[in-house]
């Protein structure tokens, strides 16, 4: 009754309009309601002992914060599953920070963050369906297989009592950060959010301020270098304390398609000798150099990830917690339509199509044919000269494999699923690289059927004609970064050899 009575009081103050105090001499200035805080919106059921997937609540600790609405955590009672959760916080709207990059996205993303990095360190976060009840959390998904959740937090007290906790959603849209989605299948908190959002209009709370978001660059893009771009990375990852100058810059750049995995592009160009800066005068070192790129959520159309295909797009070079420096904010920039007139300068341009990238050994893409054992010791020594590029394990080192004979094979010792069990980290013997498929494997040459247990893939021999050599961070105890090397692909044939001839996600 105390939660509807104060939930009734905060429409009543949304609609009358913001509470003001009286000062000397008659002046008045807003005064702030804190919805958050007050018992405005508060949890009503427990979760001590309760799993996420079977009672849609459950404690969590964090696995990684996405953006301002989207976070990953991973349970810490369950006995159903020990996948990650994805979760998309229900009810609200962030400007966006990852795929795509808007004013305001970043002061969203590091709210999130610092509020669920307190919460984790010193006290409790509970993930939960956006009603008040127990249930089933399956039907709670949005189309990218996100649970749709509110997200309960106290940050100073380590599993504490449910009612003590408070409801981030509703704290970003208090504090100006967020608009407000659908509230429909939400109904007790519906009338606090909106008062909540109302309040920060009134108060011209950060993205209702109407001023500059600071942190996002308005300026325009900037030629740059995709070799200069990645001495700059790799002078970052060696030293984590240097601050990379390409930080926050929209740059323009131009490169060689080498693979695209997971919404992730990677481009490739060649540091040509008779190339010379003109900053430094330096001329180029002859070697190739390969970036990742962003590409968000949406499948891009093909001629853009084909396999040798040469591009020019633009985008923001980004570097994050979460997946380390990489170029963004350019899934807007791929249009829809191929008619000419729709296309802009700033737009991503098809300058050689794969299919006719065959006259310029410069423009083609370089593939680096090596041993597994070289690629380990490349990985054991962190030499991140082929960071980003192709590679194809080959029995015969520098030798292009014409058949499944000449490649190297490397035997797996275990595989790990992601939190979509369609994505698997295959953990090898004898090197120091794993592999990261992410479509599902149909193994099985007689039923075609996916291997999706540990079982199934254990002891297989598995060749690798064609992938990327890239790596992912994790955050260690000492507040520092641990990288784990890996071949990264996107579509693998049946059988026992992982056959990889130019993928192209979708064929």
């Amino acid at each position: 009754m105390k939660m509807i009575k104060k939930t009734i009081l905060a429409a009543t103050i949304s609609m009358l309009g913001i509470g003001v105090v009286s000062c000397g001499g008659g002046n008045s200035q807003p005064t702030k309601v804190d919805y958050v805080h007050d018992g405005s919106c508060s949890l009503t059921i427990d979760y001590e002992g309760k799993d996420f997937y079977k009672d849609g609540i459950g404690q969590f600790d964090l696995w990684t914060c996405i953006d301002g609405d989207t976070a990953h955590f991973s349970p810490l009672v369950t006995s159903t599953s020990r996948a990650i959760v994805k979760s998309r916080f229900y009810g609200v709207d962030t400007p966006e920070s990852t795929g795509r990059v808007q004013p305001y996205g970043k002061p969203a993303s590091d709210f999130t963050k610092k509020h669920l990095k307190n919460a984790a360190e010193n006290g409790t976060i509970v993930v939960a369906c956006y009603s008040n009840e127990y249930k089933d959390p399956t039907a709670h998904k949005d189309g990218n297989d996100r649970y749709l959740s509110c997200i309960w937090i106290n940050e100073e007290r380590k599993n504490a009592p449910y009612d003590t906790l408070v409801n981030l959603n509703l704290w970003l849209v208090q504090e100006g950060y967020s608009g407000i989605s659908s509230l429909d299948d939400m109904p007790e908190y519906k009338s606090v959010f909106l008062a909540a959002l109302s309040q920060a209009k009134a108060l011209k709370l950060n993205m209702h301020s109407g001023l500059p978001d600071p942190t996002f660059n308005y300026g325009d893009y900037e030629e740059a270098y995709i070799p200069d771009i990645c001495r700059e990375i790799n002078k970052q990852l060696k030293d984590p304390t240097y601050d990379n100058p390409y930080d926050g810059k929209k740059v323009r750049i131009e490169g060689t398609v080498v693979g695209y995995s997971a919404g992730t592009l990677y481009m490739q160009k060649y540091d040509d000798p008779e190339f010379v800066n003109p900053e430094t005068g330096e001329h180029g070192d002859g070697k190739y150099y390969s970036i990742n790129i962003f590409c968000g959520m949406q499948v891009i159309p093909g001629k853009y990830r084909a396999f040798g295909a040469v591009l020019r797009l633009n985008g923001l070079c980004k570097d994050s917690d979460e997946f380390g420096f990489q170029i963004t904010d350019v899934e807007s920039h791929f249009p829809k339509l191929d008619d000419e007139e729709y296309l802009s300068e700033s737009d991503v341009r098809v300058l050689v199509p794969a299919s006719q990238n065959t006259e310029d050994p410069l423009l083609m893409p370089y593939v680096n044919y090596l041993t597994a054992a070289e690629l380990s010791q490349i990985a054991t020594e962190e030499d991140l000269s082929i960071l980003n590029s192709p590679v194809s394990l080959v029995k015969t080192s520098g030798q292009k494999a014409e058949h499944e004979s000449d490649l190297d094979p490397v035997t797996v010792k275990r595989c790990k699923p992601n939190s979509l069990n369609n994505k698997w980290t295959i953990q090898l013997y004898d090197v120091k690289f794993d592999l990261y498929v992410t479509t599902a494997f149909r193994g099985d040459p007689t039923t075609g059927a996916n291997w999706d247990t540990d079982e199934e893939w254990k002891d297989k021999r598995m060749g690798v004609n064609l992938g990327v050599y890239t790596y992912h961070a994790f955050n260690d105890d000492d507040g520092g970064k641990t990288y784990n090397y890996q071949i990264v692909f996107s579509s693998v044939n049946n059988g026992e050899l992982l056959w990889l001839d130019r993928p192209i996600i979708g064929e």
